[in-house]
């Protein structure tokens, strides 16, 4: 399949279109049929493949961390996507989805979200109210709280809306998410959410322009300036050449 129409697919797809629309749409303009399975399958195939690719990048992203959870609905019920957002240059450093909201997966959350920066810790981390996440860090920037160089602020209820070190950047995050996830109408299998999510998060860092920062990506703004020329198809080319 020609590699711009793969390109398209999936940045319509994690855009907001469904793939009953996009498939309409790749007709008219391109004079190309392409099934609505076939655009799933492209998702399933080439996220894995450019998360493993982005996943070799360290972004400078280590400012402040607003952190979060909301709920996604798998095959009848609710899981919980965990994600993380660096407020300097808004790239979202670190994304999970679980069954639960427990201490462990805190704790998991945590630890892959230092490895994503390349175990730098962040000056300031900002959560709600929940208490797990207070293990988590504890966990794995013990050391820094201690010593004042990690400072931890828990907001919980309507107070986490409120001030200049409010989570409303992550909150904003999740309204973008959740208007993606009402097209799809939810997920049937635990893995076609995870690469769903995780393609809608490399398109959010590295192919969406953010108006607060100018105009550029969050992944240029964490210093990550790639020469994209065809979006996803740049990526998925990338991931397989460095494979």
């Amino acid at each position: 399949m020609n590699a711009r129409i793969v390109s398209a697919s999936l940045e319509l797809y994690f855009d907001g279109l469904s793939l009953a629309k996009i498939r309409r749409y790749i007709w008219r303009s391109h004079g190309i049929k392409v099934c609505r399975v076939t655009v799933w399958k492209w998702i399933q195939k080439y996220i894995p493949k450019v998360k493993a690719l982005i996943a070799k990048m360290v972004p400078d992203a280590a400012s402040s961390w607003h952190c979060d959870e909301t709920m996604i609905k798998v095959s009848g019920d609710w899981q919980y996507f965990w994600d993380g957002i660096d407020y300097a240059s808004r790239y979202v450093f670190m994304g999970m989805l679980t069954p639960g909201r427990n201490v462990p997966d805190a704790k998991q959350f945590f630890m892959g979200a230092k490895k994503a920066v390349g175990g730098r810790s962040p000056m300031l981390i900002v959560t709600d109210g929940c208490g797990v996440y207070e293990k988590g860090i504890t966990k794995n920037f013990w050391s820094k709280v201690h010593l004042g160089e990690c400072k931890y602020i828990r907001k919980p209820g309507l107070r986490a809306r409120e001030g200049k070190l409010s989570n409303n950047v992550i909150e904003r995050f999740h309204n973008t998410l959740k208007e993606r996830m009402k097209i799809t109408r939810w997920f049937k299998s635990v893995q076609g959410a995870v690469n769903a999510l995780d393609g809608f998060v490399i398109q959010y860092n590295f192919l969406r322009p953010h108006t607060t920062l100018r105009g550029r990506t969050p992944a240029q703004a964490a210093g990550l300036k790639l020469p994209f020329e065809n979006g996803w198809g740049d990526l998925i080319q990338w991931s397989y050449s460095t494979a």
